[in-house]
């Protein structure tokens, strides 16, 4: 229990510590001027030494060991291996009057080595340099070890008082090269220099602001270039110069790489300059390439401030007969519906493999193919210091690094220079005539109490804002914009446009949902073509007219100067054309010999295929996520959309694509049930036969409210009934989707209706009037006709069976019953069966003869029709069918049964008797008549 006073040790340990120092990096990044008068000062226990001091720097590197001799520690060995002692290292400088001051320091463990035979070189690493708020302010690459002096080695303890002379004598355990009297770095531990060059496309700064003449900086280790100050960076934000080119030796293993450093300095008032912002770009390896490579192309500039060669002149639209035949078939979402795959099977059109497009499920930028659509020049986000954190974005650099072996020999020939001055850079500022199609979003966030939202898009390009909240899509999370928005702008002055969904509410102020940025200037510098996406086909009229400012003749000559490659050559005589070392023809790209009309001619078509090849961006359809400042980072939901973007200096663009949403038309269809055959009887009479009082019932699908009935064929003994009935149903019809669309409020104090899709379907059921008890459905059978494709009808009842509704042929050998569209066939007659499902398998349980006839609107205006055979009778007049009168039912019907009872059972006899009598007559007339004629033929009374 006494305290602890004191500890004595055995027997002492003694070790050498050597520090290996080689540079340190991210060293002032927010200032101009370089770290001053540098060196290291290391700390291990009782004892420090420090470096050489070197000049100013950005990314001093001393390239210099320390050697701590006969450090003596009282611990045991195994001990010390386990906790060792730290090691610290601080970086200091001094100023030009001598006054030194403490940046940061770093501190760790020592690798601690008890025998040099298991010793391996212990690898450098970059440490941070801390200083004393926490706050990191550089990295030093260094690495130490700490070696026991054995008696091996000859090194012998000594007494404390000799240790100085100790250390003068004796020198270190490893052999550490000595220079101009200090330790240089061992060999091994030494990064591998290589001399490279450093070229440095220097484009323009983005939505910078507050500044008045900005230049870069670009430092990497001892090496800076700065460039041309922006004169008027209000009108345009480029720089003067293209390129910054410079040598220097950087280490070959990507851990010790210095990071490059871009600072944009502003001149301000009284010629003080500022870094109003700062980039460090630490991964350099996707800025390497080989100049000399075959397959290598350096960046080019894009050419748009050429006019565009005379435009060939599109046909003008289908004539209004040709229009409506494609009102059926096809329109912008009918692409959409292929590429997705939700097209109705029965809607076949023979053309759809000509015009497709792609439909990516992220934005552009994040396909793999296309490289961020930064492969002329990349966005570099500035920040005002070292990047942290929710650190405040300032501005942005656009520019581009490539990195690559630079001889050392002077004499040697040199690499070819990556980027270039470019006569077209004129061109730029780009006067642009924008088109952003919005055409729908999902998933998105809920923003009302009934959990749904009321969304609508509003744009955002420079000082200009478009859109407008009264075109709100009610109650809804996927709602469908189909909005064309049309705009003008000046690239790169305004080029961040900003799609924003809000949220309507009629009292409060409306919600953001979210917000998307799309870099327009990205897209327009972009060799991938991404200003307007390539169509599937070079149509010259129709719905699916070719958009972009030039033919793909020229584009594909455009694309070629870009490449470096020499123009195409077309050859009319034989249709084809020579391209990059090549000759192609149609054939060889698998077209068809049935070419829709509207195609272009051959070698526009040529020049487009050869285009798909060259992995351009497609005629496609983006999804981008929507974001949210007061939840960063969280998903809001998505919007699918395209931007194509026209310079106005290459001509007018093609027209714009419709895609606003299908409307329905209105369509009247007038069914008349003629009569029903073959009918399952559900009551027995008197006599045990089986009747039925028929009526028949029908409604469309999703309109349940607007179902109809005949009247009444009471006492139906043989399955038969006859109504000569018309029913009249409206329904509001989406031909491109085939389907049916009703507006409804969901409750009576919504402000907006909710809409409800559901097929054309016509159901048809047949029942049994009772009069003390429920109407029986009979069969149960029923018929279901889908009206866009539905079964043709039998001429006559005999030929009706159940095969008329298969959907697939049973045997291979058969083919599938011919299907029909009644909004193209307008008008059918004939007979069709009503089925029920027994014991797992279908069969007949009765036959409807009715005519159906589909009208639209303007139609049913010019040929008025009553329900049933009501007011106005006509087109076609239906007359009362003849049945037994309503009023002698009860007389007659017992007369009617005994008959039909009498009949059924002695019909055989009756037709027996009636034989009988017949010849029975027969012979008694020929008995009466023989006398007669006999005394004739006797007298002969003519003679």
């Amino acid at each position: 229990n006494m305290p602890f006073i004191y500890c004595t040790f055995n027997k002492p340990h003694y070790y050498q510590l050597f520090c290996y120092i080689y540079q340190a990096r991210n060293l002032k990044p927010n200032q101009i001027q370089r770290f001053q008068g540098p060196f290291i000062r290391a700390v291990f226990l009782n004892h420090s030494q420090r470096t050489r001091m070197l000049s100013s720097s950005t990314a001093p590197t001393w390239a210099q060991t320390l050697v701590f001799l006969h450090l003596l520690l009282y611990e045991n060995p195994q001990d010390t291996k386990d906790s060792p002692p730290l090691v610290v290292l601080e970086l200091w400088q001094q100023d030009s009057r001598g006054k030194e001051s403490l940046w940061g320091r770093s501190m760790w463990s020592p690798v601690v080595w008890l025998d040099l035979q298991d010793r391996t070189l212990p690898p450098m690493r970059w440490h941070p340099l801390v200083k004393q708020m926490g706050e990191e302010e550089g990295e030093i690459l260094a690495s130490c070890e700490l070696i026991l002096e054995t008696q091996v080695l000859g090194q012998r303890a000594c007494p404390t008082s000799s240790l100085k002379s100790v250390r003068e004598k004796k020198p270190p355990i490893l052999s550490v090269p000595w220079k101009d009297k200090v330790y240089m770095l061992p060999k091994d531990i030494q990064p591998t220099l290589k001399k490279m060059a450093i070229e440095v496309l220097v484009w323009g700064l983005r939505n910078m602001k507050n500044v008045r003449s900005p230049y870069l900086l670009v430092e990497c280790g001892e090496q800076s270039l700065r460039t041309e100050p922006i004169k008027d960076f209000q009108t345009n934000p480029n720089f003067p110069q293209s390129a910054l080119f410079f040598t220097l030796f950087m280490p070959i293993e990507e851990a010790y790489s210095l990071p490059l450093m871009v600072k944009v300095v502003d001149t301000q008032d009284f010629g003080q300059q500022t870094v109003v912002g700062q980039a460090n770009i630490d991964f350099l390896q996707p800025y390497f390439c080989d100049p000399w490579a075959d397959n290598y192309v350096p960046p080019r500039l894009p050419i748009y401030c050429a006019l565009a060669p005379p435009s060939q002149g599109l046909k003008p639209e289908l004539p209004s007969s040709l229009q409506d035949e494609y009102e059926h078939d096809v329109d912008w979402w009918s692409k959409l519906s292929w590429a997705t795959r939700d097209a109705p099977k029965s809607l076949k059109y023979k053309d759809k493999d000509y015009h497709t497009l792609k439909v990516y499920d992220c934005e552009l930028e994040a396909v793999p193919d296309f490289r961020g659509l930064q492969d002329f020049c990349q966005t570099f986000r500035l920040y005002k210091e070292k990047p942290v954190l929710d650190s405040p974005v300032v501005g942005e650099f656009k520019g581009l690094f490539r990195i690559y072996p630079f001889p050392e020999d002077p004499k040697a020939t040199k690499p070819p220079r990556q980027f270039l001055v470019w006569p077209e850079r004129e061109g730029f500022p780009q006067q642009c005539l924008v088109r952003v199609y919005v055409v729908r979003a999902f998933s998105l966030q809920p923003q009302d109490y009934n959990g749904l939202c009321d969304p609508y898009v509003i744009l955002k390009l420079g000082q200009k804002q478009i859109g407008n909240r009264d075109t709100y899509q009610p109650n809804t999370l996927d709602p469908i914009f189909g909005t064309m928005f049309e705009l003008s702008c000046n690239i790169p002055l305004e080029k961040d446009l900003e799609i924003h969904l809000y949220d309507f509410d009629l009292f409060s102020p409306d919600d953001k949902i979210g917000t998307t940025v799309i870099d327009l200037e990205n897209r327009l510098l972009s060799g991938f073509g991404a200003r307007c996406g390539l169509s599937k086909s070079y149509c010259q009229s129709g719905p699916f007219r070719w958009r972009d400012q030039m033919p793909p003749s020229y584009l594909l000559e455009r694309h070629a100067k870009l490449k470096g490659l020499p123009p195409p050559l077309f050859d009319s005589e034989d249709n084809s054309v020579f391209y990059n070392g090549k000759k192609f023809k149609l054939q060889s790209f698998g077209e068809k010999h049935s070419t829709p009309p509207d195609l272009g001619p051959e070698k526009e078509r040529l020049a487009l295929y050869l285009l798909h090849t060259q992995g351009l961006v497609p005629e496609h359809l983006e999804t981008r996520t929507l974001y949210s400042d007061s939840q960063p980072g969280i998903d809001q939901g998505k919007v699918q959309m395209w931007v194509d973007i026209f310079p106005k200096k290459l001509g007018p663009p093609g027209p714009p694509v419709n895609i606003s949403p299908r409307k329905p038309k209105r369509y009247e269809l007038r069914c008349i049930i003629w009569q029903v055959s073959n009918v399952d009887l559900q009551d027995s009479n008197y006599s045990g036969e089986k009747t039925s009082d028929i009526y028949v019932k029908g409604w469309l699908l999703g309109l349940e409210k607007d179902m109809q009935m005949t009247d009444i064929h009471y006492c139906s003994t043989t399955g038969k009934g006859y109504f000569n009935w018309r029913f009249i149903f409206t329904m509001d019809y989406l031909a491109a989707e085939q389907m049916c669309i009703q507006s409804q409020k969901d409750y009576i104090w919504s402000l907006d209706p909710t809409s409800l899709k559901f097929p054309p379907r016509l159901i048809i059921q047949v029942w049994d009037n009772d009069i003390l008890s429920s109407d029986d459905f009979l069969g149960p059978g029923v018929l279901e006709l889908d009206l866009a494709d539905m079964p043709f009808p039998a001429r006559y009842a005999k030929n009706c069976s159940i095969r008329l509704m298969d959907t697939e042929p049973k045997w291979p050998h058969f083919h599938q019953h011919k299907h029909v569209s009644l909004f193209k066939k307008k008008i059918v007659t004939g007979w069709w069966p009503c089925q029920v499902l027994d014991s797992g398998k279908w069969r007949l349980s009765g036959k409807i003869n009715m005519t159906l006839e589909m009208l639209t609107e303007d139609e049913a205006a010019l040929k008025p029709a009553g329900r049933g055979q009501s007011e106005p009778n006509r087109y076609p007049t239906l007359q009362p069918p003849i049945r037994l009168d309503s009023t002698l039912r009860w007389v007659l019907l017992p007369m009617q049964n005994l008959w039909q009872y009498i009949w059924k059972h002695n019909r055989k006899k009756i037709l027996a008797l009636f034989v009988i009598l017949v010849i029975l007559f027969m012979l008694f007339n020929f008995i009466y008549a023989t006398p007669n004629y006999l005394a004739m033929n006797l007298i002969k009374p003519g003679v």
